[in-house]
């Protein structure tokens, strides 16, 4: 005799077919499923462009934009001084910027959660006689660390040097980076790696780049005569980092753990080297290079396995900075700047503009206005509905 499942009988007494049933169920997850999205704001998992751009007041705020579709970009804050510089976390759930207040001429540090648009301040820099700014989050979003700088009012010393700050989100708390008795360890330009286990900031005291090492708060400071961090590989391993040679730059490759030094370009070579964005993966090394005349950096690609160097992106017409790996590694965002127009001659009317570049179709796409001036895009990665002003 054949048995009935519990399934089937419970679909007898609906007077249904198991089938049929099973159906229903697949129909109410798939709507409960639209459902929560919608409500909370699930609806837009694409990567995007966040820059700073002037509004209509000439005023830089932060803009949002959409690589496949440039003009539906958006502004996404108003504040009452304008942003002066920011840091996306890498869940894209929240930005971190700095404002000024002209009253006294001090920065404090904001964040700005993305769903609801509702911003708030996390320092009270100018509480503490201090400029505060350059925040850069950590990626698991827990620390920001920032530069500050003690504004000494009240004295003939002026505003002293900037050092490396933290904010820890959880604890409410911020303090030095590096607790040295003597105050000399200054800090700007700091930089993350990818796993957050190293920091790497550049120490104009020193002339030297610093890479602190969290999981014993050890310290490896590398000789550099530049004035800029370079970047950290993915695990913090390795720090690439431009070093100059007569009045051109090149590329060094330093090991965190061993302290090992190794040049990955040629000092001797025609070309001058000042910025390196390692990639995601961990592959490649995207490098801005000048060569023959040194009109226009150009971006170039270093195989960090053989130490190729190969031309990526070439286009004399422009200047190429600030680029930056998306997270799957295969597109830079960029600011790019016309030197010449298409008949030679030297352009005069350019401004600085967000492009796009992909590097497995080739395809560049310009996100800005013709006429905007653009400053720090980076890539976002936001599962949610981002408010507007």
């Amino acid at each position: 005799m054949l048995q009935t499942t519990r399934g089937e009988r419970f679909a007898a007494r609906l007077g249904v077919t198991l089938f049929d049933l099973l159906v229903y169920l697949i129909v109410l997850v798939l709507v409960a499923a639209i459902g929560l999205t919608a409500a909370f704001g699930l609806t837009d998992v694409r990567e995007k462009i966040i820059f700073l751009q002037m509004d209509e007041r000439n005023v830089y705020e932060l803009w949002i934009a959409d690589p496949d579709d440039p003009a539906s970009a958006q502004q996404i804050t108003r504040t009452e001084a304008g942003v002066w510089d920011f840091d996306v976390s890498a869940d894209g759930q929240y930005v971190v910027y700095s404002m000024m207040d002209y009253s006294i001429g001090a920065r404090d540090i904001f964040i700005l959660t993305l769903q609801t648009g509702e911003s708030i301040p996390i320092t009270d820099c100018a509480g503490g006689d201090a400029d505060c700014y350059a925040p850069r989050i950590h990626p698991d979003g827990r620390l920001i660390a920032y530069e500050r700088a003690s504004m000494n009012s009240g004295s003939r010393v002026g505003i002293g040097a900037p050092r490396i700050w933290l904010i820890d989100l959880d604890a409410g708390q911020t303090a030095p980076l590096v607790e040295d008795a003597g105050g000399m360890v200054l800090g700007t330009d700091a930089v993350w790696s990818d796993d957050g286990s190293h920091l790497a900031f550049y120490d104009n005291s020193g002339a030297n780049i610093i890479v602190y090492r969290f999981a014993d708060g050890s310290l490896r400071v590398v000789d550099s005569g530049m004035g800029v961090t370079g970047a950290l590989s993915p695990d913090g391993a390795y720090l690439i980092y431009p070093e100059i040679s007569i009045n051109r730059g090149f590329l060094r490759l330093f090991e965190t753990e061993t302290n090992l030094l190794r040049d990955v370009t040629d000092p001797g070579e025609l070309a001058d080297e000042q910025y390196a964005a390692w990639s995601p993966d961990g592959r490649y090394v995207a490098i801005g290079r000048r060569v023959g005349d040194g009109r226009g950096t150009q971006i170039y690609l270093l195989d960090i396995w053989n130490f190729n160097v190969t031309p990526l992106l070439i286009d004399r017409q422009y200047n190429h900075s600030a680029f930056q790996w998306n997270a799957e590694s295969n597109q830079l965002v960029m600011t790019r700047f016309r030197l010449l127009n298409d008949d030679g001659s030297l352009a005069t009317d350019s401004t600085q503009e967000a492009w796009v570049y992909n590097i497995e179709t080739r395809r560049l796409i310009r996100l800005s206005e013709p006429g905007q001036f653009v400053l720090n895009p980076q890539w976002i990665s936001a599962p949610h509905r981002i408010a507007t002003p």
